[in-house]
């Protein structure tokens, strides 16, 4: 399909691969993605997300510390720790991708409370 004709339309994203990594500061999906609205050759970039546990308390309030008798549900959050990655294949960005997250040498989550 032509995304270009939809005027009202700014981006189109197509993810191409996702990956699941687990490493000792946590758990990330990376995705590898292009923007369909932009014109071949395409560049692909990666978002990365951290998987987060947030509990969720009898009265249905949401924390991210264990409370009595809470039950635990996972969350994606952004990871803005990654650098801009354009690469001209799927693999290439990955592949940076993953030497990034692997090099950390710290790692902080986010602090989110609602």
């Amino acid at each position: 399909m032509d995304y270009a004709q939809f005027t009202g339309i700014s981006s189109v994203y197509e993810i191409e691969k996702t990956v699941e990594i687990s490493v000792p500061g946590g758990t990330f999906r990376l995705e590898v993605f292009h923007d369909l609205k932009a014109r071949p050759p395409y560049d692909y970039r990666v978002s990365s997300y951290e998987r987060l546990t947030c509990y969720i308390a009898p009265d249905d309030s949401i924390s991210f510390k264990h409370v009595a008798n809470s039950r635990p549900h996972y969350v994606w959050a952004h990871d803005r720790n990654l650098p801009a990655i354009n690469k001209k294949s799927i693999e290439s960005a990955l592949s940076e991708a993953l030497s990034h997250l692997a090099t950390r040498q710290t790692h902080t989550s986010p602090v989110v409370e609602p």
